[in-house]
């Protein structure tokens, strides 16, 4: 009898160790979404816009003489700051997104395309305005620096076309034309700024 409840209760103990324990893992997915992206952008246009603004007090002639090229590189160096940041936050995010989009993910492309647009258009204004502002060894100087921020928009601009390829290849809906318009527009926009033949990087060099 001792015998038997020594042997039932070490096959008891034992059960209890050969049972497998359990255990759940959590894993936290981050969804990325185009507003995100949308949010950097304009994150990057007001930051871009006060450099802008200060390059213009050179346009309007309020800065003038020595005082040019210390703002024209102050600013340059905010402005390529800026855009390189931009590049580090944004294209982990359209890299990130899951083709096909998602109808209300889909609407919100547009909105991208459209403050990428302006971002750009900005500086090529003030860049071309600013180079029609000096002369002599300060355009010489400014040249350089122009050239310096219109480099840094091409890994900007290469991923952002990429993706509106592969959502056009992807997508379908009435949203498609104005995507379709406004890849357009910022294709003929870098093809300005960058072409090695005819853009005005090329005139830089």
């Amino acid at each position: 009898m001792q015998f038997f409840s020594f042997a039932l209760t070490a096959l008891t103990i034992g059960s209890a160790i050969a049972v497998p324990t359990t255990t759940t893992t959590t894993t936290n997915v981050t969804t990325v979404t185009v507003q995100d992206a949308c949010t950097s952008v304009q994150t990057c246009k007001t930051a871009v816009s006060t450099q802008l603004t200060s390059l213009d007090k050179v346009v309007s002639g309020e800065v003038v003489g020595g005082d040019i090229i210390p703002l024209v590189e102050s600013c340059v160096d905010s402005i390529v700051g800026d855009v390189k940041g931009l590049v580090g936050d944004v294209i982990p995010l359209i890299t990130g997104l899951v083709l096909p989009l998602v109808e209300g993910e889909l609407s919100q492309v547009p909105d991208l395309l459209k403050a990428v647009l302006e971002l750009v258009n900005s500086i090529k204004q003030e860049v071309e305005s600013l180079l029609g502002a000096v002369v002599g060894d300060i355009l010489t100087t400014v040249q350089k620096e122009v050239a310096i921020v219109l480099q840094t928009l091409s890994p900007l601009l290469d991923p952002i076309l990429d993706l509106v390829h592969n959502i056009l290849a992807t997508a379908t809906g009435p949203v498609l034309q104005e995507i379709t318009t406004l890849e357009g527009e910022l294709s003929s926009l870098l093809q300005g700024l960058l072409s090695p033949v005819e853009g005005l990087l090329s005139t830089l060099l």
